[in-house]
């Protein structure tokens, strides 16, 4: 989320208006319910996010070990168990 200046963006009248609630403060301003997104729509992060955990369930349905999903790919690289290092 981008922070504005609300002096940039609002009729003086109604910056007036808002100081008289609050001072060099910041106010977050929810969407309208017509344009509201969930978490994650807008960067696509959601969608992705979606996509890996399909894959890591397929890796498992199609015999992958527990141990081996911790080096699966876009997951972290090591796990904290000894035999799930990768070994270089």
């Amino acid at each position: 989320m981008k922070y504005m200046n609300a002096k940039d963006i609002l009729p003086d009248l109604l910056v007036k208006e808002l100081q008289d609630y609050i001072q060099g403060g910041y106010l977050y301003i929810p969407a309208s319910e017509n344009q509201h997104r969930c978490w994650g729509e807008v960067s696509g992060y959601k969608e992705e996010l979606r996509q890996r955990n399909n894959e890591i369930v397929e890796a498992y349905n199609s015999g992958s070990s527990i141990c081996g999903l911790f080096v699966f790919p876009k997951t972290l690289p090591k796990c904290s168990v000894d035999c799930c290092y990768i070994k270089e």
